[in-house]
């Protein structure tokens, strides 16, 4: 099968029919009307990513994966690749598989940028709780810096 593929004599695009794009737009609008929308900008970014960058190139994967018989047999005549990609579309299915795929990433990046982000507000909180202890809830930066030492800087100041 890798043999297949490393062996493709040109470049070549892959077609999406109008079926098959409209889902895939109306996948991603029904998304973000439905509520998927990010609180943070850092998982926005992971859901552009996905939804956009790699939903194609996944789409290129595992198209070609399901059908690298039949392009294994039209490869050996370089027109005949040619046509093989001109003729043979990506169908529906297939792009609901690779939207199902981008779901399941991004529910674990989500999970990922989560626990990040609370530790995040977890610090402010110790700092907050911090300052409340102290006589006029209030402290000299390097005195707090000090007994925050154990956390990196930027992560410190980030906090603050």
């Amino acid at each position: 099968m890798l043999y297949t593929f490393y062996n493709l004599k040109a470049e070549h695009k892959l077609i999406i029919p109008d079926e098959a794009f409209d889902y895939y737009n109306n996948y991603i609008k029904n998304m973000e009307l439905d509520g998927k929308e990010c609180d943070n900008y850092i998982l926005e970014s992971y859901k552009i990513n996905i939804y956009n960058d790699y939903f194609y190139k996944l789409l290129i994967i595992v198209y070609l994966i399901k059908n690298w018989q039949s392009l294994e047999k039209a490869s050996k005549n370089k027109d005949n690749e040619a046509k093989w990609f001109q003729k043979n579309q990506v169908d529906l299915e297939t792009v609901q598989q690779v939207l199902y795929l981008c779901d399941y990433f991004f529910e674990n990046i989500k999970l990922n940028i989560d626990a990040l982000y609370a530790q995040d507000l977890n610090l402010q909180v110790k700092i907050y709780q911090y300052i409340k202890k102290q006589p006029d809830q209030k402290i000299l930066h390097t005195i707090l810096r000090k007994h925050f030492s154990s956390v990196p800087t930027n992560e410190f100041n980030y906090a603050i």
